[in-house]
């Protein structure tokens, strides 16, 4: 669904999950469980699947180019040429069984965050690889149990905003990862907002913060009206 911002109006443009608009706004790449990953007008027309086993397809602030996970492998899809390129080399490129969704690109569209599901011992983990030099990639966070995928790249890609499952803790859920070094994830505190906080993403020129929360259940008396 499309949604106006600044009025009820919502548009219907077809099946798929995590919709992420092109950088000009004028398409959206989806991800499909009945026909793979794909990109669409924004309207919903010219729909095109790019490939009928990929998931998680994710679009870099570089209008030609899209990232997504198939197999044990993470894939590049050049829109003008069509073509769909191996991205992780070397040891990368045997190190994990397959990759979870919401990959996420660094503002300056030169890495990839990404949670991947390891071969030798099926133990997940947070790493970065670079699109440039694919054989440079960065392990951020092993075993992150309990961690949502829902990266979120600070506006200067030094950080990555990370949210944890829920738990019973009362403040915010929110963690900053270095991008750079395996370091432990740090909180990210915010005021009270009357529940807790269960996801973040940073706007495109880091002033606002997007979030979702989570509310503690209410019991009420029931009449039967």
């Amino acid at each position: 669904m499309v949604a106006k911002v600044d009025s009820s109006l919502t548009l219907d443009i077809g099946q798929g999950s995590m919709p992420n608009f092109s950088p000009n706004g004028e398409q959206i790449a989806f991800s499909s469980a009945q026909e793979g990953v794909g990109i669409c007008n924004a309207d919903g027309s010219d729909r095109q699947i790019i490939s009928r086993t990929g998931w998680g397809l994710q679009w870099s602030p570089d209008a030609n180019l899209l990232a997504y996970g198939e197999g044990s492998q993470i894939y590049l899809w050049s829109v003008d040429k069509k073509i769909a390129t191996p991205l992780l080399t070397g040891e990368a490129a045997q190190r994990y069984s397959h990759f979870y969704w919401n990959m996420a690109w660094s503002r300056d569209g030169r890495k990839i965050a990404f949670k991947g599901r390891r071969t030798g011992d099926n133990l997940d983990e947070f790493a970065v690889v670079s699109s440039d030099q694919p054989d440079q990639w960065t392990l951020l966070l092993d075993r992150p149990n309990g961690y949502v995928v829902s990266f979120s790249w600070s506006p200067n890609d030094h950080q990555i905003l990370v949210s944890q499952g829920p738990t019973d803790a009362k403040k915010s859920l929110l963690f900053l990862l270095s991008a750079t070094a395996n370091k432990p994830a740090q909180p990210f505190l915010l005021p009270d907002v009357g529940g807790k906080v269960t996801g973040g993403a940073w706007s495109r020129d880091g002033k606002k913060l997007a979030f979702t929360l989570q509310f503690d259940p209410i019991l009420v008396d029931w009449n039967g009206e």
